[in-house]
């Protein structure tokens, strides 16, 4: 089982890959990790944290995507859905939708 650890103050966080739908950032240099059910923010890089967890697929230049939890991708609106209706949908890049299909 993989872990990606992130700090926030004086605690360290652990996620399991698989409870990882996304992380995309927000402003002031913050990242945000969301699982079922619960949104942390962190302050860390999208670029280090792919770096680390190359299962992770980036999607658009501000967001991975953990492809295991992909359910539908809708090529049209550029559009991925996640098993978990609960889950909102995430743009894909245009330029990263080839890429991301033939992961798939």
């Amino acid at each position: 089982m993989q872990y990606l650890s992130l700090k926030a103050h004086s605690k360290v966080y652990q996620f399991v890959l698989e409870d990882i739908y996304y992380i995309k950032t927000t402003s002031q240099h913050k990242v945000e990790v969301v699982t079922l059910g619960y949104s942390y923010a962190f302050s860390a890089n999208l670029t280090e944290i792919e770096a680390e967890m190359p299962q992770l697929f980036r999607c658009h230049r501000n967001c991975l995507v953990n492809p295991n939890q992909i359910r539908i991708v809708d090529k049209k609106a550029r559009l991925i859905h996640f098993r978990r209706s609960e889950i909102p949908p995430i743009v894909c890049a245009r330029a990263k939708l080839k890429a991301l299909l033939t992961l798939l």
